[in-house]
């Protein structure tokens, strides 16, 4: 045979496996780009609010500003009952307004000290901002026009609970470029040398054979030579196995115990429900795997032939032969050590 069947679908699935993990890869590598992780991890720090609004001006999204002295405009933000945030003001040597919406009131003026810079995010003023500055405007006794002309109208809100939703975002798109990368590096090996692929390496170390050719050889025998086919799924001389729409399965007959059905109901838009069905097979030394997308009736047909012709095989699923199972497992074990 100068095309092995068996290694022919490895390469098939494999390519499948790694085109899957692509889109999520571009969407965590355009979230890493697009999101501001390194202004909120490693922000610009400046020392005054003229120079935060510079560097707003420059693109920054974040910052920490260390004013001089900034003043408690006596105004509070309320969400219910609770404080949401105080605004506090900051007026420079060349007359213009800058004003901070903290966290909370930390006392009439805030004065610059050593580790006291705050972590503030740039935000456009609003209309409950706008209320706010003509109530202070009548506190100060100024003229709200003129208190309106000098106030910049950008406001350092302060941002430090916000920096552990980035945290947590971070890691999420590292653990989605780690796993994702893992799965598309895989299974392009796997597409390139199918002798690679665990179903391959394990049913290798099992049988012996002598070189990968003679299994490839071996297993293409079984498969054009089956006792039976339905769906995909193989009993052979020697091995059941799975050619599925995304999954290769091998695993030798006689390390079967356990053979059951599992069925689950998919609901298409509260339109359309549909029973998927699934063969999951469990051997010992690990030889397990689950068939999804079968037909009731190919699994039948499976199931069937076990019955018949090999009674040593527990078949559907109880919580018996589950225990039996496990049971079967444990006294493998203890006889092989």
């Amino acid at each position: 045979m100068n095309k092995s069947i068996v290694f022919s679908h490895i390469r098939k699935t494999s390519i499948k496996h790694f085109l899957l993990p692509i889109i999520p890869l571009g969407l965590a590598f355009f979230l890493l780009a697009f999101l501001p992780f390194k202004e909120v991890f490693y922000p610009i720090e400046v020392s005054s609010s003229q120079e935060a609004i510079e560097q707003f001006h420059n693109g920054a999204n974040y910052v920490i500003v260390n004013p001089e002295k900034i003043y408690y405009s006596g105004y509070d933000i309320m969400k219910g009952d609770t404080v949401d945030g105080v605004y506090y003001y900051d007026i420079a040597s060349d007359s213009k307004c800058f004003f901070y919406y903290l966290d909370e009131a930390k006392g009439n003026i805030i004065e610059a000290g050593k580790n006291t810079g705050i972590f503030v995010k740039f935000e456009k003023s609003d209309g409950l901002f706008e209320n706010m500055l003509e109530l202070l405007s009548s506190t100060i006794d100024w003229d709200y026009n003129d208190l309106e002309k000098i106030t910049v109208k950008e406001i350092m809100v302060q941002a430090d609970n916000q920096i552990w939703k980035y945290q947590l975002t971070f890691a999420a798109i590292l653990f989605i470029i780690v796993y994702c990368g893992c799965m598309f590096l895989s299974n392009m090996i796997y597409a390139i040398v199918p002798v690679l692929h665990p179903a391959i390496r394990r049913v290798k170390r099992y049988n012996k054979y002598k070189s990968y050719k003679a299994m490839s050889e071996d297993l293409d025998y079984q498969v054009v030579t089956d006792i039976l086919e339905a769906g995909g799924m193989y009993i052979t001389e020697k091995y059941f196995i799975n050619l599925g729409a995304f999954y290769v399965d091998i695993i030798p007959l006689n390390e079967i115990v356990f053979v059951y059905e599992h069925s689950k109901i998919r609901n298409f838009s509260n339109l359309h429900f549909k029973i998927s069905y699934t063969l999951n097979v469990k051997g010992k030394k690990k030889f397990r795997c689950a068939c999804p997308g079968k037909s009731k009736e190919d699994i039948d047909i499976i199931q069937q032939y076990f019955i018949d012709n090999m009674p040593n095989i527990l078949v559907g699923y109880s919580d018996e032969n589950r225990k039996a199972t496990i049971e079967n497992i444990k006294n493998r074990k203890k006889k092989e050590r």
